[in-house]
């Protein structure tokens, strides 16, 4: 008598098979996951960086006691970036703008003060912006003596 059957898949082999799936498989999207979030992290983070520099270039040629200084500025970053939303700052020196690109939102901020009884002028970039549910931030800052 004959009792081994080598026709098809007995119910333990796939029984087996399923469970290695269902094992297997999310490990491995939760792998992808993370490579792709932090991939997208680094992305935001950055353009967020180049934005800060790009910032401070621009400030830096821009004239100190130009009376159109906002404006130049904000006409400087709509050169460079298509999605540029002019926000209202609180002191007449300071520049916020929001800039919206294919990757994040960003808002830049750009304080302009000088130091009391020196002749060093200070420029300070900030860029907000925003990555898996938590505010971050860049900031950069420039001293010129005249």
């Amino acid at each position: 008598m004959n009792l081994k059957n080598n026709k098809g898949y007995v119910i333990t082999d796939i029984s087996i098979s399923i469970i290695i799936l269902l094992i297997l498989v999310p490990v491995i999207m939760g792998i992808v996951y993370g490579i792709d979030s932090t991939k997208r992290a680094i992305e935001i983070k950055t353009e967020a960086l180049n934005i800060a520099v790009n910032t401070l270039e621009i400030e830096k040629r821009l004239s100190w006691d130009n009376s159109s200084g906002n404006m130049d500025f904000v006409s400087s970053m709509r050169e460079l970036y298509t999605n540029v939303t002019e926000e209202v700052a609180e002191n007449e020196t300071d520049s916020l703008i929001t800039i919206e690109t294919n990757i994040a939102k960003y808002t830049v901020k750009v304080m302009r003060y000088q130091y009391n009884n020196t002749n060093t002028q200070s420029r300070k970039v900030t860029v907000t912006y925003n990555i898996k549910g938590q505010n971050k931030e860049i900031n950069i800052e420039t001293a010129e003596i005249m």
